[in-house]
């Protein structure tokens, strides 16, 4: 959430008509900077998961490991997809003044809370894939159901939870902060009405 005396800097820029309020222009120049380091980070994954595992499944010349990297390079292709959608509109303000900062800051909060519904389901999906794979292709494979209580799926099964908790509170955290952005917007607009 944003501080009170920060949501009345800006208030105050708003009917003063400067072109981008106080504190506003380093938080959409935080968010930019966090989407190029979002955009570093997928890329490298891309490129360690996009050529390592079809490297080898080229090596190891198993039929198995070539439908993982198929499927690899699928949920890559998905990813990006996603990630090229919501990131339209998000890569600098459409103008230098409060009222575009804020509307980049409003659509930035949106596209970071469906960001996170859509990595749940795809993490969800590879998730699903993965353990299939790993059951199918283990030697000596026990019951699916002792395969899922194993040592080595129940820490998958907490990281799971551990992140799905992690993305609920910073879902929710960003539903208050749009909200708190469009509050601060309707009232800066109905400032510079009466001030006409």
């Amino acid at each position: 959430m944003l501080p009170d005396t920060e949501l009345q800097a800006w208030r105050e820029a708003w009917q003063a008509q400067e072109m981008v309020a106080p504190g506003l222009r380093e938080r959409v120049a935080r968010e930019i900077r966090r989407r190029r380091l979002g955009f570093a980070g997928a890329l490298a994954v891309t490129l360690s998961f996009g050529i390592g595992i079809p490297a080898w499944a080229i090596v190891s010349r198993r039929a198995d490991v070539a439908v993982l990297a198929l499927a690899v390079w699928a949920f890559l292709a998905i990813a990006w997809g996603v990630s090229w959608n919501l990131s339209r509109g998000l890569w600098k303000p459409v103008a230098a003044t409060t009222a575009a900062f804020l509307e980049f800051s409003i659509l930035s909060c949106e596209r970071r809370r469906q960001g996170i519904v859509a990595g749940s389901v795809l993490y969800a999906v590879i998730l699903t894939f993965n353990l299939s794979w790993v059951y199918q292709t283990a030697p000596a494979a026990p019951g699916v159901a002792a395969f899922l209580l194993s040592g080595r799926v129940i820490v998958i099964w907490a990281i799971t939870a551990g992140v799905a908790a992690l993305a609920l509170w910073n879902w929710r955290w960003l539903g208050r902060e749009r909200q708190t952005l469009v509050r601060l917007r309707g009232e800066l607009e109905r400032s510079a009405a009466r001030h006409r």
